[in-house]
């Protein structure tokens, strides 16, 4: 029987999967996307040399993210909404961000 002072035994291990799943979920977003995101600001305010290779290397290692979570996320919100409209429109909402912050960046920047 696991008890608490078992190391292979967490919290959640009881609770509906759904709640533990969602905790965990919280638990990850919360710690990696500002490190994700203090990571992508330091590469982007220095695109020079090596400086280039680590934010292109950064923005690889985002898309990739974005590519192995967004059918999680479009399946989600299927289940959840019952419908393909969110996900989609969540996805299309995603890629006017990403364009906008494109156009965002000033020429100055680019050519150094």
């Amino acid at each position: 029987m696991a008890g608490p002072a078992d190391p292979l035994h967490h919290p959640g291990a009881g609770a509906p999967p759904s709640t533990f799943e969602e905790a965990t979920y919280r638990k990850v977003t919360w710690r990696l996307a500002p490190l994700l995101m203090l990571c992508y600001i330091v590469a982007y305010l220095d695109l020079a040399g090596t400086g280039a290779a680590a934010g292109i290397a950064m923005i690889d290692s985002i898309g990739n993210l974005a590519g192995s979570l967004c059918p999680y996320a479009v399946g989600w919100l299927k289940q959840v909404t019952a419908a393909n409209d969110s996900g989609m429109s969540m996805l299309a909402a995603f890629m006017v961000l990403g364009g906008l912050l494109a156009i965002s960046v000033l020429a100055r920047m680019v050519n150094k």
